[in-house]
């Protein structure tokens, strides 16, 4: 009988053990970026005005980048900005983007490859859940905002991330398609 239980024991114990070799083999990559490595680098964050996105781009400024805030609500992003730290507020920089319009995201663009000559890291992290059935360029709201607006931003800048050394894409998802 005490036999029994010690077989059981071990058991879980081995596939306990498995499991969490399995999570740390299969977490997905590991970054290479370090403090000193955001020096200098040009990161823009789509949604940048609240949420996950605000925390990210401040603290991409602490440790060095030049962050770009793309957001719609420019009042709302430059309140942000301004409450800065004077040594972070002159590496922040606003542009507005709405990734629910195209011609919005052409706009960006060309203001972009206006101003700046290579990207370092996109961060697509701008979304949003809408209740109702509300259409924006003949597709329905939160599907152009959350799939087809950040991969229309990326593919028109993807040029300007192979300009950059190490360019990276970075997509922010949540699991708000859990409540669907």
């Amino acid at each position: 009988m005490l036999e029994w239980y010690f077989w059981l024991l071990i058991s879980i114990a081995i596939l306990i053990f498995l499991i969490t070799l399995i999570r740390c083999i299969f977490n997905g990559p590991k970054t290479t970026l370090t403090p000193k490595n955001f020096e200098e680098k040009i990161i823009l964050v789509t949604g940048s005005n609240t949420g996950i996105g605000k925390i990210t781009a401040i603290e991409l400024l602490k440790k060095g980048a030049f962050v770009i805030f793309a957001a719609r609500n420019e009042e709302k992003t430059m309140q942000i900005i301004n409450n800065l730290p004077e040594n972070l507020k002159e590496k922040a920089f606003f542009m507005q983007l709405d990734l629910s319009n195209f011609s919005s995201i052409k706009n960006f663009v060309e203001i972009f490859k206006s101003k700046f000559n290579k990207l370092d890291i996109i961060i697509n992290n701008a979304g949003g859940v809408f209740d109702i059935l509300n259409f924006s360029e003949n597709i329905e709201h939160t599907i152009i905002t959350n799939t087809i607006g950040p991969i229309c931003l990326t593919g028109l800048l993807i040029e300007y991330l192979k300009l950059s050394k190490n360019g990276k894409i970075i997509n922010v998802a949540s699991t708000a398609h859990k409540f669907g």
